[in-house]
């Protein structure tokens, strides 16, 4: 939906709303105000105020308290109603307000303090779904109907603004959250799926989505802007105080891949209580739902330049062993893990977790591509299959101690290993512009990734008085990765030219040493400034030895061995003045930082540079059910080892990788805008999130093609990188159909410069999606959701105007359960994907159809589940893809038919 449109549609909304409830009342109407303090007479800020029709309970006017407790009603038509304020941790708050001529004064209301959370707010027959408290989005989970023994992960697909993709991925407002809380506490450190797939979703009361800043931040009362998106769950009172979990195991058959059993299984067990907490979960499956998410994967292997291929690039869909879509080729996983979080004595907590992950995966792939050479383009065909088997265990562990009050210590400790095994075979043939065939390989690789480390934080905190506070950080990591590789390739050409055999075994062992250590000042001045002041050192240190044993003839005739010694130290001084009021928040930021680069052994290199680095904010709340908030920040990025490496790497012979140790670093430009409404007279909710990146002397690539088409790839500075990012969601209810309508539009548009054959080839990549769905709002015998989504994405390439392509995906599906009762539940989903365009420029489409049964049996504490996957049998991963030189698209088998009978149990 065109944003003047979207803008135009909720302003209608509410204008219509309010026009009904004036005419209703036949006047102007007046102003109902008030105070909400709690029992000691102090101010509550973003307490809920609404105002109910007395007859009927529907809701009239709503507002939130301001920072001094004050809160005004506005334009309210004469007549009875009830007044009811709800704060978080207090008891409601109810009484009859009668409105005749004239402004009415409610005087203060006070509210007591209770354990009970955040009490339920019920507006006749509908409960309100979602509040907005400046830059929180605060759902009743009870207003989000789903089915039994559904998770946390099926209850925040229901919310508006929230997203889940198929390896888990959750985002709120077009943003990955980072961290999900249970009752604002740390779950299994940093891995957001292991609540959202393993806590029940009716034992959540509230959810809440917000950018939670550190535990310096929480500590100085001064909130800053490099928050990171999180989730917090609110359990249900009744789930605080006694153990709860499930388990289930199921097993079927399989039509596919001539594996004929299945197995889903899983299962959890949970305690929170008031001073510990414990839970632990494990899970194992053969049907392609993952346990891992792409961060997790990442995290777990030791970071992104672990993961880099021949070429120089990360290709997610094929490099690691987690599709970017569950059904991509054939997965079996197991996980583990458990977490406790306990006190002791009134001054001291501990918490620990451990997470453990095994997956395999084997893929058989076709994937064609149009790379950009420079007499035009070449078409490269690919036949293959791959096999991984990842093992990955986490260990964390943390220690706070309340030395006396605003004055504390806290260490954080964390211990992984990882070890990862790859095997895969290839065929590639290359077609050259002209049309001809120009070569021929085939390669087979067997490869080993083993890396371990352990990291530790120590925190200091102390207030300095009532407007001054310091915190010491000090930390370090150390972490060291071993890459064994052995291939084998054979590459034959066309044109006349001696075959190529290459046969290499390579050995890299990889260290990193890293600290740092930071002092933050703040000084309040007022009740609504702050000024910060900040000095940090921090200092890192890569080594790599390669070892290259060639066993083969190699076509280069250059050294291939190579030891890189990197370090890299930043020296920041930083001040920050920080503002706060009723309705606007914002900040204004100076970095000066000095940073040195000194890299010795086969790549010799060493600079030092001088850098400011701005940075600011701004929230504002434009009303009560509204607010905007903008954030610029700009950083330095360091060229890595792999980079700066100059000694080539071969292991694609066709596709050569040689680093550039003359890089210098990229200077990062960024800009966030996010925008949060929320109506409560119509229910609707719009969300909308766009940021910029730009990189000032951006590390590209150069490119060299010769006349059998072999590409030599080295990282420049120099050109232009950016990206766009945009995304827009909608909702509103259509009382007059018993549905509920919600629309989602996002788009990512990147330009990047890039240099083939020493000429420039600027690159314009974009992608978008819009999508809908309708569901009803009454969800007690049935449940229904249609929708429809198409994905649109093109390439440009100013280099050769005519490799441009575009290609669309367009998808309409459906689900439908009913439950005629008896705790019997019957549901079917029916999806069609039509794939079309990209690199052949073929149309494929793909049916999906899956059935399910479930029946409630002993009171409800379990179920029996039959579910049947892809009756048709045409299951199949299409995925499509564009770099700043080529375009993609790859086909691979996957996962099909299969049968699962599962007997779930309720703790």
């Amino acid at each position: 939906m065109p944003c003047r449109a979207l803008v135009a549609a909720r302003r209608a909304l509410v204008l219509g709303a309010l026009t009904l409830a004036a005419s209703a009342a036949g006047a102007q109407g007046v102003e109902v105000s008030g105070v909400v303090a709690d029992t000691a007479g102090a101010a509550l800020p973003g307490a809920t105020v609404v105002l109910l029709q007395k007859a009927d309970s529907v809701l009239v006017r709503f507002a939130t308290s301001r920072t001094d407790g004050a809160f005004a009603l506005q334009q309210v038509p004469e007549g009875r109603y009830v007044l009811r304020v709800t704060f978080l941790a207090h008891a409601p708050h109810g009484r009859a307000v009668e409105v005749r001529e004239g402004p009415v004064d409610v005087g203060e209301v006070r509210l007591a303090p209770t354990t009970d959370g955040l009490p339920e707010l019920v507006v006749g027959a509908e409960r309100v779904p979602l509040v907005v408290r400046r830059d929180t989005l605060d759902y009743d989970a009870a207003a989000f109907a789903v089915r039994p023994g559904a998770t946390v992960e099926d209850l925040l697909r229901r919310l508006p603004g929230v997203e889940v993709e198929a390896d888990g991925t959750v985002r709120a407002q077009g943003e990955v959250v980072q961290r999900v809380l249970v009752d604002g506490k740390e779950f299994f450190g940093d891995d957001p799926t292991v609540a959202t797939r393993n806590l029940p979703a009716d034992a959540i009361e509230r959810v809440e989505v917000f950018d939670r800043s550190d535990d310096t931040a929480a500590f100085t009362g001064v909130e800053t802007d490099d928050g990171v998106r999180t989730i917090n769950l609110s359990l249900k009172e009744d789930r605080r105080g006694g153990a709860f979990g499930a388990a289930n195991g199921g097993l079927g058959s399989s039509v596919s891949a001539g594996d004929a059993l299945r197995y889903d299984s899983r299962g959890t067990w949970n305690r929170f209580g008031a001073t510990a907490q414990i839970s632990a979960f494990a899970s194992a499956n053969n049907v392609n739902r993952p346990n891992l998410t792409v961060e997790d994967y990442i995290r777990f292997m030791g970071g992104l330049s672990a993961l880099s291929s021949g070429s120089g690039t990360i290709r997610i869909g094929s490099d690691l062993p987690v599709g970017s879509e569950a059904g991509d080729g054939f997965a079996t996983s197991w996980a583990g893990g458990a977490t406790a979080r306990r006190a002791v004595g009134e001054r001291t907590s501990l918490s620990a977790n451990y997470l453990g992950h095994r997956i395999r995966t084997e893929r058989d792939r076709e994937g064609l591509r149009r790379e950009v050479v420079e007499a035009g383009t070449a078409e490269v065909t690919e036949w293959g299959g791959q096999a991984n088997d990842l093992w990955a265990h986490r260990l964390d562990a943390t220690v706070e101690h309340e030395l006396d009050e605003g004055h504390d210590v806290e260490l954080q400790t964390s211990a992984w290993a990882s070890d990862a095994a790859l095997e895969s075979t290839r065929r590639r043939e290359t077609v050259g512009p002209d049309g001809a065939l120009a070569s021929a390989n085939a390669a087979a690789t067997t490869a080993g990734r083993w890396s371990a480390g352990g990291s530790a934080e120590l925190a200091y905190r102390r207030r300095l008085g009532a407007r001054r506070s310091l915190v010491a950080e000090v930390e370090g990591e150390v972490g060291r990765t071993d890459l064994g590789d052995a291939l084998t390739s054979a590459t034959t050409f066309t044109d006349g030219s001696a075959p190529e055999d290459l046969a290499q075994t390579i050995d890299q062992v990889g260290l990193r040493l890293s600290g740092a250590a930071r002092a933050l000042y703040t000084q309040a001045v007022g009740r609504r400034h702050a000024v910060q002041v900040g000095l940090e050192h921090r200092a890192a240190s890569d080594v790599e030895c390669r070892d290259v044993d060639d066993v083969g003839a190699t076509s280069l005739a250059v050294p291939l061995d190579s030891d890189v010694e990197k370090a890299f130290e930043t020296d920041r001084l930083s001040t920050t003045y920080r503002y706060a009021a009723d309705r606007l928040r914002a900040s204004v930021g100076l970095g000066l930082q000095r940073s040195t680069l000194d890299v010795a052994g086969s790549a010799a290199a060493a600079w030092s540079r001088w850098d400011l680095l701005p940075s600011m904010s701004a929230s504002y709340g434009l009303s009560e059910t509204q607010n905007v908030e903008l954030q610029y920040r700009a950083s330095l990025r360091e060229p890595s080892v792999r980079q700066l490496r100059a000694a080539p790497d071969v292991r694609d012979p066709l596709d050569v990788y040689v680093g550039n140790p003359d890089l210098e670093p990229e200077l990062l430009h960024r800009a966030d805008l996010r925008y949060a409404f929320f109506d409560p007279f119509s229910m609707t909710t719009v969300f909308a999130f766009m940021s910029a990146t730009y990189a000032a002397n951006a590390i590209t690539s150069a490119r060299t093609v010769d006349e059998q088409l072999r590409r030599t790839t080295t990282p420049v500075n120099g050109g232009e990188a950016w990206s766009v990012i945009g995304s827009v969601s909608a909702g509103t209810p259509l009382r007059s159909v018993g549905a509920q309508i919600d629309v989602r539009a996002d788009a990512v548009l990147t330009g990047r410069e890039e240099w083939i054959g020493g000429v420039q080839n600027r690159t314009r990549v974009l992608r978008s999606t819009v999508e809908a769905r309708l569901q009803n709002r009454t969800k007690d015998r049935v449940d229904v959701q249609v929708g429809a989504r198409y994905t649109a994405g093109s390439a440009s390439f100013s280099l050769t105007p005519g490799a441009g392509r575009s290609y669309a995906d367009r998808a309409a599906f459906g689900d439908v359960a009913w439950m005629p009762g008896a705790g019997l539940t019957l549901g079917t989903e029916l999806s069609y994907a039509l794939y079309s365009g990209g690199a052949s420029g073929d149309e494929r489409g793909v049916p999906l159809w899956d059935v399910e049964v479930t029946r409630e049996v002993m009171d409800g504490r379990a179920r029996v589940h039959l579910v049947g996957v892809d009756l048709l049998n045409r299951n199949l991963g299409v995925q499509y893809s564009a770099t700043p030189t080529y375009v993609e698209e790859e086909r691979v088998s996957s996962l099909g038919r299969y049968l699962l009978l599962t007997f779930a149990y309720t703790l």
